[in-house]
């Protein structure tokens, strides 16, 4: 559950301004316990370890959902031509 709610999270911070706002201007001294504890106050409950998990799983599901979408880009005719 950790993991799922520290998605949710991650998700929270894009979908709120208010909530991106004051992560960003606190990031120079917010840490990821600080990130838990802003968590758990929006009734998240996840641990570091959680947290940490659940921002690589994200990327890594945004750089999939990258390479596919410029797989099914339309050509420009800008690619090399391939050697046959």
């Amino acid at each position: 559950m950790s993991e799922q709610d520290a998605l949710l999270f991650l998700q929270d911070i894009r979908e709120d301004f208010s909530l991106r706002e004051a992560i960003v201007a606190g990031r120079s001294r917010l840490t990821l316990d600080d990130l838990v504890i802003l968590g758990a106050g929006r009734d998240r409950r996840f641990t570091r370890a959680g947290l940490e998990l659940a921002f690589r799983h994200d990327w890594a599901l945004r750089l999939m959902h990258a390479r596919r979408r410029t797989a099914e880009s339309p050509s420009t005719g800008c690619e090399k031509p391939s050697r046959s």
